[in-house]
């Protein structure tokens, strides 16, 4: 069907009007107080109520239409961690944070470090635990958090290397592990008889010795390959 078939007046003569006009031989020039849609205004536009020939219509117009692209101009971060200043685990504060963990105060004497610094131009301070890369995981009663990099901590024993490794989720779970030994086996605790790793990722607790290496190599290719016969 032709496209004069579905059109109740010709289409508007745009090239001699005003800008901010649209003259039409049957309305007003100016805006016609009336709601509705796209293809209202289509229906306006083209003097034309059927909508498939209104739909041909406005794609003929879609290529002319350009997206326009924008980006935020993003302000430069301060670093969270200005004029930091490690000291030795003094604060009385963070005595009492330790202290509501269940922790052993000259465990986490000898483990952490108290770090002061200043974030917005206000001065505070935290529980520091140094980790492989040189910083520190960070922790108050109210902010927990790291000095980037975030690693790993890796706690080797010094002398002949051990066949056992613990590893934990973060250094607080650590800390609780020795608590316990200490505890537990006051005499001796055997707090040297193994490596240690502090992950700060992941929600893992390991314990292997080094001659089950292969086995537990051999037990993560046939996982490995379990899943991925029943993913693939």
């Amino acid at each position: 069907r032709g496209a004069a078939h579905h059109r109740r007046h010709p289409r508007p003569d745009v090239r001699h009007q005003q800008p901010g006009r649209i003259d039409r031989p049957d309305k007003p020039a100016h805006a016609l107080g009336k709601g509705g849609n796209i293809i209202a205004l289509a229906g306006e536009l083209y003097g034309s109520d059927h909508v498939p020939y209104l739909l041909e219509r406005m794609r003929e117009q879609a290529p002319l239409v350009r997206p326009v692209s924008f980006s935020f101009r993003q302000e430069r971060s301060e670093p969270s961690f200005r004029q930091l200043e490690v000291r030795d685990l003094t604060h009385p504060a963070l005595f009492r944070y330790l202290q509501g963990r269940g922790i052993n105060l000259t465990l986490a004497k000898r483990e952490c470090r108290e770090l002061r610094f200043t974030h917005n131009g206000k001065p505070y301070f935290a529980i520091g635990f140094p980790n492989v890369a040189g910083d520190y995981e960070v922790r108050n009663s109210f902010f927990k958090g790291c000095i980037a990099p975030k690693d790993i901590t890796h706690i080797r024993q010094q002398g002949e290397q051990r066949e056992k490794c613990l590893v934990f989720e973060g250094f607080i779970d650590y800390l609780s592990f020795l608590t316990l030994r200490v505890k537990n086996c006051p005499a001796m605790p055997n707090l040297d008889r193994q490596d240690y790793i502090i992950a700060e990722s992941g929600n893992v607790l390991l314990i292997c010795k080094r001659e089950d290496e292969q086995r537990i190599k051999q037990f993560v290719a046939d996982a490995q390959m379990k899943y991925e016969k029943e993913f693939n």
